[in-house]
């Protein structure tokens, strides 16, 4: 039995765009979750050394906040990658991709 062209036109915008819509939801909670853990190492730090330096406690909460900037980094990679398409029509160059 041959399926309809519209059935597979709807079927793969429909999935694209649950496709979209979870891929923003998982970067959005990945950064989010980047942020929890670094404030829980810091506070952790805190807690352990107390007033006094340590040079492993910086680098441990160094090592956090880089965590967080890559997170950042793949979010910004990521929602980049999904929103390719909305950019180039908010730049007006959409027509040249017609088929």
């Amino acid at each position: 039995m041959l399926l309809p062209y519209w059935f597979f036109g709807s079927a793969f915008t429909f999935i694209c765009r649950v496709l979209i819509g979870y891929g923003l939801r998982l970067v959005f909670f990945f950064a989010i979750v980047a942020e929890i853990l670094n404030t829980i190492i810091e506070a952790i730090v805190d807690l352990t050394v107390g007033d006094r330096y340590d040079d492993l406690a910086k680098l441990a909460k160094d090592v956090a906040a880089a965590g967080v900037v890559f997170a950042v980094f793949i979010e910004f990679t990521i929602l980049a990658i999904i929103l390719q398409p909305y950019f180039w029509v908010w730049l007006g160059i959409h027509n040249l991709f017609n088929y």
